[in-house]
């Protein structure tokens, strides 16, 4: 009797590569601490964490006439500034701060990048200017997103408060960890790769 060909290979799943993903972008061959999707920015993201205290800090600042530099949108400018932000997404990068318009000096917008869920831009939210109320709305709402701010600061006590000192100059970012940035201190070697969380990732 012929003995037919077994098809229990043809049904096994593929062998699963070793290591860990990145818990960000989902690549393999690092951890979200060293993922080169956030440290293409000019700062170091906020801490991937249920601490709100740096959002809660960033929120207050920018509700803050004056913290910022806010520049007047270029003669010709009319983008669209958007109500809300899409979803769904990953985190936000914050470069500039713009008046509304050139007839006032008090309401201002935002110009961000959203990243989608695997870090990389919205091909449609590139640079793009969003009221600063959505902002706000979503910083204070948001306890895992990634936030980067590049924005300047306008004043000495707005660096400060951050936790800098004005009578050094600014510590190189690249080998501080975003708590010792905030000034709550020093953590250690892991934390600083980790964004501020000990535990494996």
């Amino acid at each position: 009797m012929a003995v037919g060909r077994s098809n229990d290979l043809d049904i096994l799943a593929e062998p699963r590569a070793k290591g860990k993903c990145c818990s960000i972008c989902k690549c393999r061959g690092h951890q979200r601490g060293s993922c080169p999707k956030i440290h293409k920015f000019k700062k170091l993201p906020f801490s991937i964490d249920k601490d709100m205290v740096s959002r809660h800090k960033l929120v207050s600042a920018l509700s803050t006439l004056g913290r910022y530099n806010t520049e007047y949108r270029p003669t010709g400018n009319v983008r669209e500034v958007s109500p809300t932000t899409p979803c769904p997404m990953l985190g936000i990068v914050i470069h500039r701060c713009f008046f509304v318009s050139p007839n006032t000096t008090v309401k201002t917008c935002l110009e961000c990048t959203i990243l989608d869920m695997v870090a990389d831009p919205y091909t449609t939210f590139q640079h793009f200017l969003f009221t600063l109320e959505c902002i706000i709305s979503y910083l204070s709402g948001s306890r895992s997103s990634m936030v980067v701010y590049e924005l300047k600061d306008e004043c000495n006590e707005g660096y400060k408060s951050f936790g800098f000192s004005m009578s050094q100059t600014q510590p190189n970012l690249q080998f501080l960890s975003q708590s010792e940035q905030m000034g709550y201190g020093l953590v250690s070697e892991f934390d600083q790769m980790g964004y501020g969380l000990s535990e494996s990732l």
